[in-house]
């Protein structure tokens, strides 16, 4: 089964090394300090979902869902210069370029409710109605079972100020990093309730069964 895929390719490598700052997992609460910049004129960006070399098997689903939910005007990717990652995060040349791939491309896919279907749909969002930092958000689609299903959003996170995070996946995680202004990073792991049919950001990994 195919791994989750956030944009870079060099993930798996800024997640092992984000691991040795010693990461607490605890929900993030918004960040201190710097305020991301007020505004997202001309700094939203468009998910390459068809063009990306990491493209989904079967695109049309997830394209459409996105078209649907950007109708309005209200949503939109946030480019890079909307994230505001400490310089003290990006002083490992390794771990730098890991996190500028992973805000120039702050989406991705894999198995995120895990159901052995391994195309739902994760992006950041920015409400371009808001001109205050808690403006991001971050929504999942999803795969549908039935071809010609189009599914819709869920929020895992909204209305927050997430521009110090990213998104970091492994085998069998699913976790939303945000960086302190020392460079370490705080961590919450992204669950699916079946039952609730709803997605959240927990301390611990409810996927793991111990």
């Amino acid at each position: 089964m195919r791994e989750s895929c956030f944009g870079s390719l060099t993930l798996l490598l800024l997640l092992s090394l984000s691991a040795c700052n010693g990461r607490a997992a605890s929900s993030p609460k918004g960040n201190t300090g710097q305020a991301a910049s007020a505004g997202v004129n001309g700094q939203c960006s468009e998910p390459d979902i068809e063009g990306s070399s990491t493209r989904p098997r079967e695109a049309a689903w997830m394209t459409e869902a996105w078209k649907q939910f950007i109708a309005d005007g209200r949503y939109c990717v946030p480019g890079a210069q909307e994230f505001r990652i400490p310089e003290a995060a990006m002083a490992d040349p390794y771990r730098k370029a890991g996190l500028k791939g992973t805000v120039k491309h702050p989406y991705g896919w894999g198995d995120f409710n895990k159901d052995l279907l391994s195309q739902d749909f994760v992006t950041f969002v920015v409400d371009k109605t808001k001109e205050t930092p808690d403006r991001f958000g971050i929504v999942i689609f999803n795969e549908p079972r039935e071809k010609g299903d189009i599914p819709q959003p869920h929020w895992v996170l909204r209305d927050q100020d997430l521009s110090r995070s990213t998104l970091d996946g492994g085998s069998g995680m699913f976790i939303i990093s945000t960086y302190n202004e020392d460079g370490s990073s705080e961590g919450c792991y992204v669950n699916w309730d079946a039952g609730k049919e709803s997605y959240s950001c927990d301390e611990k990994n409810r996927h793991i069964k111990n």
